[in-house]
Protein backbone atom coordinates (compact mmCIF):
# COMPACT_ATOMS: atom_id res chain seq x y z
CA UNK A 1 0.00 0.00 0.00
CA UNK A 2 2.82 2.69 0.59
CA UNK A 3 4.26 1.71 -2.89
CA UNK A 4 0.83 2.64 -4.40
CA UNK A 5 0.65 5.77 -1.72
CA UNK A 6 3.84 7.28 -2.65
CA UNK A 7 3.48 7.06 -6.61
CA UNK A 8 0.63 8.93 -5.58
CA UNK A 9 2.02 11.34 -4.11
CA UNK A 10 4.27 12.07 -6.64
CA UNK A 11 2.53 12.60 -9.13
CA UNK A 12 0.10 14.92 -7.20
CA UNK A 13 3.05 16.96 -5.46
CA UNK A 14 4.89 17.80 -8.41
CA UNK A 15 2.57 17.88 -11.42
CA UNK A 16 1.83 21.60 -12.33
CA UNK A 17 5.25 22.62 -10.36
CA UNK A 18 3.89 21.41 -7.21
CA UNK A 19 1.17 23.87 -6.55
CA UNK A 20 -1.92 21.07 -6.70
CA UNK A 21 -3.01 19.19 -3.90
CA UNK A 22 -5.95 17.65 -4.70
CA UNK A 23 -5.79 14.64 -7.16
CA UNK A 24 -8.60 12.38 -8.77
CA UNK A 25 -9.30 8.72 -9.89
CA UNK A 26 -8.04 10.35 -13.33
CA UNK A 27 -4.50 11.23 -11.39
CA UNK A 28 -4.26 8.18 -9.75
CA UNK A 29 -5.08 5.75 -12.78
CA UNK A 30 -1.83 7.83 -14.44
CA UNK A 31 0.02 7.43 -11.29
CA UNK A 32 -0.19 3.79 -11.35
CA UNK A 33 -0.25 2.99 -15.27
CA UNK A 34 2.57 1.03 -15.34
CA UNK A 35 1.48 -0.72 -11.84
CA UNK A 36 -2.03 -3.11 -12.31
CA UNK A 37 -1.49 -4.37 -9.36
CA UNK A 38 -1.55 -1.21 -6.93
CA UNK A 39 -4.48 0.00 -9.48
CA UNK A 40 -6.48 -3.06 -8.19
CA UNK A 41 -5.79 -2.09 -4.73
CA UNK A 42 -7.04 1.34 -5.45
CA UNK A 43 -9.96 0.11 -6.64
CA UNK A 44 -10.52 -2.44 -3.91
CA UNK A 45 -9.68 0.23 -1.13
CA UNK A 46 -11.05 3.49 -2.61
CA UNK A 47 -12.70 5.57 -0.37
CA UNK A 48 -11.37 3.84 2.77
CA UNK A 49 -6.82 4.15 2.59
CA UNK A 50 -5.64 5.52 5.46
CA UNK A 51 -3.70 9.51 5.10
CA UNK A 52 -6.48 9.91 2.53
CA UNK A 53 -9.29 11.91 3.07
CA UNK A 54 -12.31 12.18 0.33
CA UNK A 55 -13.61 15.35 -0.68
CA UNK A 56 -16.18 14.05 -3.02
CA UNK A 57 -17.04 10.35 -3.93
CA UNK A 58 -18.68 9.14 -6.97
CA UNK A 59 -19.36 5.19 -8.31
CA UNK A 60 -17.49 7.01 -11.59
CA UNK A 61 -14.70 8.89 -10.08
CA UNK A 62 -14.07 10.88 -6.92
CA UNK A 63 -11.90 13.57 -5.72
CA UNK A 64 -9.25 13.34 -2.46
CA UNK A 65 -5.84 14.68 -1.11
CA UNK A 66 -3.86 13.30 2.05
CA UNK A 67 -5.00 14.32 5.40
CA UNK A 68 -2.20 16.37 5.76
CA UNK A 69 -0.12 18.01 3.69
CA UNK A 70 2.98 16.68 5.38
CA UNK A 71 2.33 12.99 4.62
CA UNK A 72 2.26 13.74 0.55
CA UNK A 73 5.63 15.78 1.07
CA UNK A 74 6.68 13.12 3.35
CA UNK A 75 6.18 10.47 0.61
CA UNK A 76 7.98 12.54 -1.89
CA UNK A 77 11.32 12.58 -0.11
CA UNK A 78 11.20 9.00 0.59
CA UNK A 79 10.12 8.37 -3.18
CA UNK A 80 13.65 10.35 -4.50
CA UNK A 81 15.46 8.95 -1.22
CA UNK A 82 14.77 5.26 -1.87
CA UNK A 83 18.20 3.00 -3.46
CA UNK A 84 15.92 1.89 -6.39
CA UNK A 85 14.21 4.66 -7.55
CA UNK A 86 12.87 5.76 -10.67
CA UNK A 87 14.77 8.31 -12.08
CA UNK A 88 11.62 9.99 -13.64
CA UNK A 89 11.14 11.45 -9.89
CA UNK A 90 14.58 12.97 -9.69
CA UNK A 91 14.51 14.36 -12.78
CA UNK A 92 10.81 15.81 -11.79
CA UNK A 93 11.86 17.12 -8.66
CA UNK A 94 15.48 17.88 -9.12
CA UNK A 95 16.52 17.25 -12.80
CA UNK A 96 18.20 20.61 -13.53
CA UNK A 97 19.44 23.56 -11.89
CA UNK A 98 16.31 25.54 -13.51
CA UNK A 99 13.93 22.86 -12.42
CA UNK A 100 15.39 22.47 -8.67
CA UNK A 101 15.09 26.44 -8.44
CA UNK A 102 11.25 26.01 -9.24
CA UNK A 103 11.05 23.48 -6.46
CA UNK A 104 12.84 25.83 -4.03
CA UNK A 105 10.61 28.32 -5.09
CA UNK A 106 7.43 26.78 -4.93
CA UNK A 107 5.77 24.01 -3.11
CA UNK A 108 8.48 22.04 -2.44
CA UNK A 109 10.43 23.50 -0.04
CA UNK A 110 9.01 21.22 3.18
CA UNK A 111 9.90 18.25 0.62
CA UNK A 112 13.59 19.46 1.13
CA UNK A 113 13.74 20.24 5.09
CA UNK A 114 11.62 16.84 5.23
CA UNK A 115 13.81 14.46 3.55
CA UNK A 116 17.15 16.25 5.17
CA UNK A 117 20.18 14.82 4.48
CA UNK A 118 19.69 11.59 2.79
CA UNK A 119 17.37 13.37 0.24
CA UNK A 120 20.84 15.55 -0.10
CA UNK A 121 23.08 12.55 -0.38
CA UNK A 122 20.21 10.71 -3.06
CA UNK A 123 20.12 14.08 -4.93
CA UNK A 124 23.66 14.70 -5.51
CA UNK A 125 24.23 11.21 -6.37
CA UNK A 126 22.04 12.05 -9.22
CA UNK A 127 23.69 15.38 -9.97
CA UNK A 128 26.41 16.27 -8.62
CA UNK A 129 27.10 19.99 -9.71
CA UNK A 130 24.45 22.13 -8.79
CA UNK A 131 24.69 25.99 -10.40
CA UNK A 132 21.71 28.85 -9.04
CA UNK A 133 23.81 31.54 -9.96
CA UNK A 134 21.11 32.78 -12.49
CA UNK A 135 18.14 31.35 -11.31
CA UNK A 136 17.33 34.36 -8.65
CA UNK A 137 16.85 33.23 -5.58
CA UNK A 138 16.06 34.52 -2.65
CA UNK A 139 17.05 33.95 1.18
CA UNK A 140 14.49 31.54 1.86
CA UNK A 141 14.91 29.60 -1.23
CA UNK A 142 18.65 29.75 -0.41
CA UNK A 143 17.87 28.70 3.45
CA UNK A 144 15.76 26.00 2.57
CA UNK A 145 19.12 24.16 0.93
CA UNK A 146 20.77 23.78 4.42
CA UNK A 147 19.07 20.49 4.96
CA UNK A 148 19.90 18.73 2.02
CA UNK A 149 23.80 19.77 3.44
CA UNK A 150 23.52 18.17 7.11
CA UNK A 151 25.31 14.87 5.52
CA UNK A 152 28.51 13.45 4.13
CA UNK A 153 27.95 13.13 0.06
CA UNK A 154 30.25 11.41 -2.98
CA UNK A 155 33.72 13.75 -3.36
CA UNK A 156 33.01 16.07 -6.67
CA UNK A 157 30.05 17.09 -5.35
CA UNK A 158 29.81 21.72 -5.74
CA UNK A 159 26.93 24.24 -5.39
CA UNK A 160 27.51 27.64 -6.84
CA UNK A 161 25.15 30.67 -5.84
CA UNK A 162 26.80 33.82 -7.57
CA UNK A 163 30.80 33.49 -6.65
CA UNK A 164 32.85 30.41 -7.83
CA UNK A 165 31.69 26.76 -7.01
CA UNK A 166 31.84 25.42 -3.74
CA UNK A 167 33.02 21.88 -2.65
CA UNK A 168 30.13 21.10 -0.80
CA UNK A 169 32.53 19.02 1.80
CA UNK A 170 33.37 22.03 3.03
CA UNK A 171 30.28 23.32 3.80
CA UNK A 172 30.37 19.90 5.74
CA UNK A 173 33.77 20.34 7.54
CA UNK A 174 34.12 21.70 11.07
CA UNK A 175 36.47 24.06 9.54
CA UNK A 176 34.97 25.78 6.76
CA UNK A 177 37.76 27.10 4.20
CA UNK A 178 36.01 29.14 1.56
CA UNK A 179 38.51 31.61 0.73
CA UNK A 180 38.62 33.71 -2.46
CA UNK A 181 35.38 32.46 -3.96
CA UNK A 182 33.77 35.48 -4.59
CA UNK A 183 31.31 34.78 -2.19
CA UNK A 184 28.31 37.55 -1.49
CA UNK A 185 25.13 37.46 0.05
CA UNK A 186 22.97 34.10 -1.08
CA UNK A 187 26.20 32.00 0.23
CA UNK A 188 26.34 34.16 3.13
CA UNK A 189 22.56 33.11 4.30
CA UNK A 190 23.74 29.91 3.54
CA UNK A 191 26.42 29.55 5.79
CA UNK A 192 24.48 31.57 8.59
CA UNK A 193 22.54 28.24 8.44
CA UNK A 194 24.75 25.88 8.41
CA UNK A 195 26.57 27.74 11.64
CA UNK A 196 23.22 27.31 13.22
CA UNK A 197 22.16 23.91 12.67
CA UNK A 198 25.49 22.54 13.73
CA UNK A 199 29.15 22.76 15.21
CA UNK A 200 31.71 24.62 13.19
CA UNK A 201 34.97 25.21 14.49
CA UNK A 202 36.68 27.30 12.16
CA UNK A 203 35.46 29.50 9.12
CA UNK A 204 37.18 31.32 6.42
CA UNK A 205 35.96 33.93 4.28
CA UNK A 206 38.94 35.82 3.30
CA UNK A 207 39.59 37.51 0.28
CA UNK A 208 35.78 37.43 -0.57
CA UNK A 209 35.12 41.59 -0.12
CA UNK A 210 31.74 40.66 1.43
CA UNK A 211 29.49 43.82 1.14
CA UNK A 212 28.00 45.40 4.91
CA UNK A 213 24.85 43.25 4.09
CA UNK A 214 26.27 39.94 3.79
CA UNK A 215 28.67 40.61 6.86
CA UNK A 216 25.37 41.73 8.93
CA UNK A 217 23.96 38.43 7.82
CA UNK A 218 26.93 36.72 9.28
CA UNK A 219 27.50 38.55 12.61
CA UNK A 220 23.73 38.09 13.45
CA UNK A 221 24.77 33.78 12.86
CA UNK A 222 27.92 34.89 15.15
CA UNK A 223 26.03 35.72 18.01
CA UNK A 224 24.37 32.46 18.45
Amino acid sequence: MRDMLRAVAVRTQLRNSGEVRTFTDADVREALRMQPNHQMLWQALRGELPLVKVLSYEADGGEYQFTHLSFQEALVAEAAMMPNANDNVRDALWGSDSVAASRLKGACRNVVRIGGSELGKALFAYRAHWDFAVEGLKDEHVSALAPLLAGEVLGGASLKLGGKAIDVRQLQAESINLRELRLGRPEAVLVSELLASRRVVELDLSKNSLDDGAAKILAKAFKY
